[in-house]
C-alpha cells in the first residue's frame, strides 16, 4: 500500500489544468536518473529521511542546470496530538544547513508555519510563491515536490487541484528498506501503518472537493476498502478519525469511534478528551527525535562524501 500511495506516471498519471494553455496536462514525476530542471524545490511532509534525497536531489540539479533551486518547506506541528519540539519546517532547515548548505539558501523563503494539515499546508505553499521574488515573477513556476512515500500519490492530487498556476513534479521516493528503518514512523508498532492506511484511503476520495481523480489504471491496484477495513478493525485507526471515513469502509462509526480513541490510548495514552489515561508508547509520541535525527544527518554526510557530492 505505502508503494501504491508513492507518485508513480507509469502507473496511471493524473490530469492537472494548466492556467497558462487552458488545457490539461499531465502531472509528472522524476527520479534520480532523470531530474527536471526546476524553479523550486518543496520537502515537506513530516518524513525525516526525505533530506537525504532532497540533498542528492539539489546538488545535482546544480550540477546539471548549472544554478541553485529556490529551497522552500512548509509544516508546523502533527495534527493529531504528537509532541513536536520544534516546528516540522525547522527540522527541514536545520537538516539541510547541517548537511552543508550554505544557511543564506536555505533559510532565503522561510516561514514562521502554523499549519497542521493539508489545506494549511497550500496556504503555506501560496504565501512562499507568493513573497519570493523569483518565483512570483514567473507566469507558472516548476516546482518539485520531495515527500515521504506512501504520500506523494495524495499530495498530487490535492497541489493539482489547488494550484493551476504552479506546475509541481513529484519525486518517486523510494521505500526504505525495512534494515535501514531507525524512526518509529517507519515502524510496523509506530504510525506507519496507521498513516499509509489513511493516505491510501484519501487518495480514493473526496475528488470533487479536494482532489484530483485517480486514472482508471491506478484504480485498478489500489488496495480494497475491505482491506483497509480489515487493518483499521485490527487497530491502525490513529488516522481514522471522522465518522464517513468509517462508513465509505463499512464499519459503524460509533465502532470507528471506539477503535480510534483505543488506538490514540495505546500510542499516545490521551483519550478524546486530551486526558492522559495511560503511559502509551513514548518512542511513538514525536516523529523527529533530535538524536536519530542527528545521527540520520551524519550518515547523509556520508554518503554525499563517498559520492562525490558536495552541498556548496
Amino acid at each position: 500500500m505505502q508503494s501504491w500511495g508513492t507518485y508513480r506516471m507509469s502507473e496511471g498519471a493524473l490530469e492537472t489544468f494548466n492556467v497558462t494553455t487552458l488545457e490539461y496536462e499531465t502531472v509528472r514525476s522524476f527520479t534520480l536518473d532523470n531530474i527536471p530542471q526546476c524553479d523550486a524545490m518543496l520537502v515537506f511532509g513530516g518524513y525525516p529521511r526525505i533530506l537525504k534525497y532532497a540533498s542528492i536531489i539539489a546538488i545535482k540539479h546544480k550540477m546539471m542546470y548549472g544554478d541553485k533551486l529556490e529551497f522552500m518547506t512548509v509544516g508546523s506541528a502533527p495534527n493529531k496530538g504528537q509532541k513536536a519540539s520544534k516546528p516540522e519546517n525547522k527540522w527541514y532547515e536545520e537538516g539541510m544547513i547541517n548537511i552543508g548548505f550554505p544557511e543564506s539558501w536555505v533559510m532565503k523563503n522561510h516561514i514562521d508555519a502554523f499549519s497542521i494539515d493539508g489545506k494549511g499546508n497550500m496556504v503555506e505553499i501560496a504565501h512562499i510563491v507568493k513573497k519570493c521574488p523569483e518565483l512570483a515573477v514567473l507566469e507558472r513556476p516548476k516546482i518539485m515536490v520531495i515527500t515521504e512515500a506512501g504520500y506523494s500519490l495524495r499530495a498530487a492530487q490535492e497541489l493539482g487541484r489547488k494550484f493551476n498556476d504552479i506546475e509541481f513534479v513529484y519525486f518517486e521516493t523510494p521505500l526504505t528498506p525495512v534494515e535501514e528503518r531507525t524512526f518509529d514512523v517507519e515502524k510496523f508498532e509506530g504510525y506507519l501503518v496507521d498513516i499509509t492506511l489513511a493516505s491510501c484511503y484519501h487518495a480514493m476520495h473526496r475528488w470533487d472537493t479536494e482532489r484530483l481523480p485517480l486514472p482508471e489504471e491506478k484504480m485498478l491496484h489500489a488496495p480494497s476498502l475491505e482491506l483497509i477495513a480489515q487493518y483499521v478493525k485490527a487497530g491502525y485507526a490513529f488516522y481514522f478519525i471522522y465518522p464517513d471515513m468509517y462508513q465509505n469502509i463499512g464499519l459503524d462509526a460509533a465502532i470507528g469511534k471506539e477503535l480510534y480513541e483505543k488506538r490514540r490510548i495505546e500510542l499516545l495514552g490521551t483519550n478524546l478528551k486530551g486526558e492522559q489515561v495511560a503511559e502509551g508508547k513514548l518512542n511513538c509520541s514525536e516523529i523527529f527525535k533530535q538524536k536519530l535525527f542527528d545521527e540520520m544527518i551524519e550518515n547523509i554526510c556520508e554518503e554525499l562524501l563517498q559520492k562525490g557530492l558536495s552541498p556548496c
